[in-house]
C-alpha cells in the first residue's frame, strides 16, 4: 500500500489513517488497516514526537487502533534492556483516552510509566483485564518499568524522575485491594493476580515478601486481616 509507504516517511499522515478507520463500516477493512498499522510502527521510535499527538486525537472508534500501536511498540521493544520506554507526554495520552473509554487494555503497556499514585489508583481496574496473563504482563511491565526509573532510562526518555511502585507498594496494595473493593472484584480474581506476582520472581525480590507481610500486622488488627494475607503467607512458606 502506498500510504503505508508513504507514513513510514512522515507519521503525520497517521493521523488521517486513524480518521479513516473510523470512516470505515467493513470489518474486514478496518482488520487490514489495523494490521498494516503494525508494520509503519515498527519503524518508529517509542519516543517520536507525532506519537502522543497522535493518541491525543484518538477516539472511543479508533482506540483499537492505539492498543495495535501500543503492542507493536513494546514487541519491538521486547529484546533491549529496560523494555518499552515512553515519554511522559505519551503515557499521559493513553491514560487520558483510558478514562475516555474505560478500556484498561490501554493501561498493559503504560503502567510502568505512571506516577505510584495514578498506578495505585487504577490497579482494581487493571486486576478486571479479561485474563490472568494480561495481568501478570501488566505487572511485569511495572515493575520493569520501576528498574528502568532506577537505572535513569526514564529521565532519559524525557520523564525525569517520578515516585514509581515498588514490588513492595504491588503486593500491598493487591492485598489492600480486598479490604477495600469499590470494584467488587471477586477474591478469585485478586487472589489469581497475586499469583502472578509468584510467577514473576525474577522481577521480585524474596525480601519483599517479609517486607509487606510486617507492613500490613503493624496498620491492621489481627480480627481485620485480609483473607490475601493468609494466601500470602502460604505462598511464601511453600517457596
Amino acid at each position: 500500500m502506498l500510504y503505508i509507504a508513504l507514513c513510514f516517511k512522515r507519521p503525520l499522515l497517521l493521523h488521517a489513517y486513524f480518521h479513516v478507520y473510523t470512516l470505515c463500516t467493513q470489518p474486514e477493512v478496518q482488520q487490514t488497516l489495523n494490521t498494516k498499522l503494525a508494520e509503519v510502527v515498527a519503524n518508529l521510535s517509542p519516543t517520536h514526537p507525532e506519537l502522543p499527538r497522535l493518541i491525543r486525537g484518538a477516539t472511543p472508534a479508533n482506540e483499537t487502533l492505539v492498543i495495535t500501536l501500543l503492542d507493536a511498540l513494546s514487541a519491538q521493544s521486547a529484546a533491549k534492556e529496560g523494555g518499552l520506554v515512553l515519554s511522559r507526554e505519551m503515557a499521559e495520552a493513553v491514560l487520558s483516552l483510558y478514562r475516555q473509554t474505560q478500556n484498561a487494555q490501554l493501561l498493559v503497556p503504560i503502567v510502568g510509566h505512571l506516577h505510584k499514585s495514578e498506578v495505585l489508583q487504577l490497579l482494581p481496574f487493571v486486576l478486571k483485564l479479561e485474563s490472568k496473563d494480561q495481568v501478570k504482563t501488566a505487572f511485569a511491565r511495572l515493575l520493569s518499568g520501576a528498574a528502568a526509573a532506577a537505572g535513569g532510562v526514564a529521565a532519559a526518555a524525557g520523564g525525569g524522575e517520578i515516585d514509581r511502585v515498588t514490588a513492595v507498594d504491588l503486593l500491598e496494595a493487591i492485598i489492600r485491594v480486598e479490604r477495600d473493593n469499590r470494584e467488587n472484584l471477586p477474591i478469585k480474581r485478586i487472589s489469581d493476580s497475586l499469583d502472578c506476582c509468584f510467577e514473576l520472581r525474577d522481577k521480585i525480590d524474596t525480601k519483599s515478601f517479609p517486607i509487606v507481610m510486617t507492613r500490613i500486622l503493624e496498620t491492621t488488627e489481627l480480627e481485620a486481616l485480609p483473607k490475601l494475607f493468609g494466601r500470602l503467607m502460604v505462598l511464601v512458606l511453600r517457596e
